[in-house]
């Protein structure tokens, strides 16, 4: 059969500090990458003059897209993918490092399972130059066994864009990507309904943790802790906006699937965000009630961060 086209968008914004190793890990791949796209969100540093400088190195199509007017990291991978040419698609971060055989190994996944739409990889997470958990353990998951279950996408994202590789074919047709979810999120939750998601266990990837992350993973239990508190005064926003984003998915996806029970999950899914977002510090019993009806009948374990977001939830009331 005739061989992919694989291409690489890397999407950057202010990255002069790590761009040149990740440039430098994507050129030096086993199986070569066909093309390369880089979208920049307005840089202000030195990034092009790096990304320039290390694209003169690589021999396929190249195309460098600098945004006139900051897009946001959804609407930026969307341009990049759109601007790619080839079959299968690479995301990538501008703070990452990949390993050597990422790109084949990846691609030899499209080959032998055609169905497939999305491959992705587990990643070595490294903070301040020391080796931590992989991605799945930090996001305490089993990877594996997640994609088999559909509703399980509806609690929550678990297959960061870094580690990525999709056909461009199934990208396009899912735009555009609504400003409601991240790029990765919808990519993945639709997957599941246009083919197969093949994960791959072995790290192919490292994945630098640092204060500029644009899309960043709580590592320590004291940046946990942290972030569960800090979220606190904007958990109306929040919840607003989960709903909103699951209602958008509701009406992309009711005449795409055929799969009834998911429809119902899904919305289920709407009305408990629908239910969660009527909390109120100035309705305190009826909120109440409302936290337990949804802990009793299992839902913020479904759809959301089981005792601790119920947790998190009555604390907002007082």
């Amino acid at each position: 059969m005739k061989p992919y086209k694989i291409s690489v968008v890397i999407c950057t914004y202010n990255g002069e500090k790590y761009i040149e190793e990740l440039m430098q890990s994507i050129l030096i791949q086993s199986r070569k990458a066909d093309e390369i796209i880089v979208c920049d969100d307005g840089s202000t540093d030195s990034t092009l003059v790096k990304i320039y400088k290390m694209l003169d190195e690589f021999d396929g199509d190249k195309k460098v897209i600098c945004n006139e007017q900051r897009l946001g990291v959804t609407k930026n991978f969307e341009k990049a993918i759109t601007n790619a040419t080839g079959d299968i698609v690479f995301l990538s971060d501008q703070d990452d490092i990949w390993f050597e055989n990422k790109i084949e190994v990846m691609t030899e996944i499209f080959y032998k399972r055609k169905e497939c739409v999305l491959a992705f990889s587990n990643g070595q997470i490294y903070e301040n130059g020391f080796k931590r958990k992989t991605i799945a353990d930090l996001l305490n998951v089993n990877p594996a066994e997640c994609i088999k279950n559909k509703s399980f996408f509806l609690k929550r994202a678990f297959i960061p864009g870094t580690t990525m590789a999709v056909k461009r074919e199934y990208a396009i047709s899912i735009m555009p990507f609504p400003k409601t979810w991240i790029h990765d999120g919808w990519i993945a939750i639709n997957a599941q309904l246009y083919g197969d998601i093949v994960y791959v266990k072995k790290c192919l990837m490292a994945y630098r943790l640092h204060n500029e992350n644009t899309i960043g993973m709580n590592y320590s239990f004291g940046d946990k802790i942290k972030s569960y508190l800090k979220n606190l005064p904007y958990l109306e926003e929040v919840r607003h906006n989960m709903y909103n984003r699951y209602r958008y998915l509701y009406e992309f996806q009711k005449n795409r699937v055929s799969d009834d029970k998911y429809l119902c999950e899904l919305e289920e899914c709407i009305r408990f965000w629908s239910t969660t977002g009527r909390i109120s510090k100035k309705k305190k019993c009826k909120s109440l009630k409302t936290i337990f009806n949804n802990w009793i009948t299992g839902k913020y374990t479904k759809y959301y961060t089981g005792t601790r977001g119920m947790i998190r939830d009555i604390i907002s009331v007082f």
